[in-house]
């Protein structure tokens, strides 16, 4: 796939959303993986209430690992969100915690979050990408790191362009 859009050059980025936020992804593409952006719905550097301690938690049982991957905070903010909704519905019931869970309105370690009428979440989408073998939080600007986005203008203008 990134040899396909290389050839196109429609970009000088490249996007997809899963596959390149893997730790292993640099290793198995090398250069081809430079200033490719991805799903960043969850870093390990986000400085959201609580994000410290899961990094730390998990490091702690698995101090090996390079890189810790996106589900684990996804994961936590959904277990964070199911927490204050049995708290507030005082209840496990499926029904009491579905329409609970549509109230909430919290912080979680990868951000705020709000529900909208119809039960779809309200929460900042992030993007990573891969700058000479560092993957980087570029997006939300509060959380990205402070290396700059590399050759991503042109990605974001198509995108703004067919909303």
């Amino acid at each position: 796939m990134v040899v396909i859009v290389q050839e196109i050059q429609h970009f000088s980025s490249k996007y997809f959303i899963r596959g390149p936020d893997l730790s292993t992804y640099w290793e198995a593409m090398k250069q081809d993986a430079n200033y490719v952006i991805s799903d960043g719905n969850w870093d390990e550097t986000m400085k959201y209430p609580g994000n410290d301690r899961v990094v730390k938690d998990y490091r702690e049982k698995d101090p090996k690992i390079a890189s810790i991957g996106i589900p684990v905070g996804c994961a936590y903010g959904a277990i964070q969100i199911l927490t204050k909704a049995i708290e507030t519905a005082g209840s496990l019931d499926p029904e009491k915690l579905r329409n609970t869970i549509g109230k909430v309105e919290m912080m979680t370690v990868r951000g705020p979050i709000k529900f909208r009428e119809n039960g779809s979440a309200i929460i900042k989408y992030g993007f990573r990408q891969w700058q000479h073998g560092k993957n980087v939080q570029i997006w939300p600007k509060e959380v990205a790191a402070e290396i700059r986005w590399i050759a991503a203008r042109s990605f974001f203008k198509y995108i703004i362009s067919i909303l």
